[in-house]
């Protein structure tokens, strides 16, 4: 929910059970981070997030069939707070032992800061893994998203392609179409992305 987030921050991971995960982090916060792409006025102490999601990691005979289903919530002191609703699971595979193959994808999130302001958002999108020939471990994702509030509403869309550079290192390229459906003059906000990563 918050972006981008500062650098600044504390997480911690736990499993409970073999197939349940729980987390919980602390972020620094500063004045023009934003939240819900909204810009903060002001300084807040620290920004919480807590998550706790059932997770199963399918089997090699079955292909790596993944399903997670998680809840979280997070709030900053004298700021907004928020939950929201994640899922994620593996349709397909291209054969049974291969982890390649198609995925979907939802989330559900609402946010308020008095009871008069409030914001929900509705995701979901298909990511298929090995999708371009001879490209066995690209992540290729197109994702709608929808979002109200009590002034407008949002419907965007979203498409990433993900490929290794590496071992640990990758690069993903992203387009996005905004469309602010209840402006007055509403139009198509088009933003591509690049993000480059390093994982260990």
């Amino acid at each position: 929910e918050p972006d981008p987030i500062s650098p600044l921050a504390a997480r911690i991971e736990w499993k409970p059970f073999s197939k349940w995960v729980t987390q919980a982090a602390v972020f620094a916060m500063e004045t023009g981070d934003e939240i819900d792409s909204q810009p903060i006025e002001e300084t807040l102490p620290a920004l919480a997030i807590a998550e706790i999601a059932w997770r199963d990691e399918g089997e090699e005979a079955s292909g790596w069939k993944q399903r997670v289903l998680g809840i979280g919530a997070w709030t900053a002191p004298h700021g907004p707070t928020g939950a929201y609703l994640f899922g994620d699971a593996k349709l397909l595979t291209e054969s049974p032992p291969s982890w390649q193959g198609l995925s979907a994808f939802f989330s559900l999130g609402g946010r308020t800061e008095d009871e008069e302001s409030w914001k929900s958002s509705r995701t979901a999108g298909l990511t298929w893994e090995g999708l371009l020939p001879g490209r066995d471990e690209d992540l290729t994702s197109l994702a709608l998203i929808a979002d109200e509030r009590p002034d407008r509403a949002e419907l965007s869309w979203e498409l990433l392609h993900r490929f290794p550079l590496g071992d640990h290192t990758w690069a993903q390229m992203e387009v996005q179409s905004q469309n602010a459906g209840s402006h007055i003059d509403a139009t198509d906000d088009w933003k591509l992305g690049l993000r480059v990563g390093w994982d260990w």
